[in-house]
């Protein structure tokens, strides 16, 4: 990318047991998004618009930011191109028997499995981005394994919620 290209990366996480339920609501998600089109999109930029502008401290992030955000006709200079963020977060049952495992064994199973998960729906990913709704679009998918995923969820709400 050169200097006058830019990414808006619009993202979309989800939290499901099942990974390949997850994958699916996020590319639902992310299908409405695009089918509600400008209006959607113009309410995503407005809200990065009126609290990214606060935290930005130097003059020339501010003004920069304001180029990207409220493009204005002389602007012609600047690219813009969107693209997609996931995130994807998914339960790894660990047995009892794992538990017991040392160190380095318990590592290893824990990787295998989590491996095998991503490499199971790497397909279907796959499949979803070639449709014709994302043909052009790039994504950046982060898989976050975890175990006991109802309970975290419960606990990463309720800190966002101090």
């Amino acid at each position: 990318m050169d200097d006058n290209t830019f990414q808006f990366i619009f993202g979309e996480s989800k939290l499901y047991s099942d990974l390949k339920k997850g994958v699916k609501k996020a590319f639902e998600s992310l299908k409405n998004l695009l089918k509600e089109d400008l209006n959607k999109l113009r309410y995503e930029i407005q809200l990065v618009n009126s609290n990214f502008l606060k935290e930005a401290h130097d003059e020339h992030s501010v003004d920069l930011l304001k180029k990207l955000l409220i493009p204005r006709e002389n602007d012609e200079d600047l690219n813009i191109d969107h693209s997609f963020g996931i995130f994807l977060g998914f339960d790894v049952e660990i047995t009892d028997d794992e538990r017991k495992l040392n160190n380095a064994d318990f590592r290893e199973t824990i990787y295998e499995k989590v491996e095998n998960a991503v490499r199971a729906i790497l397909p279907t990913i796959n499949d979803h981005i070639k449709q014709d709704d994302f043909r052009g679009y790039s994504f950046y998918i982060y898989i976050v394994p975890f175990s006991e995923l109802k309970k975290q969820r419960k606990k990463m709400i309720a800190e966002l919620k101090k």
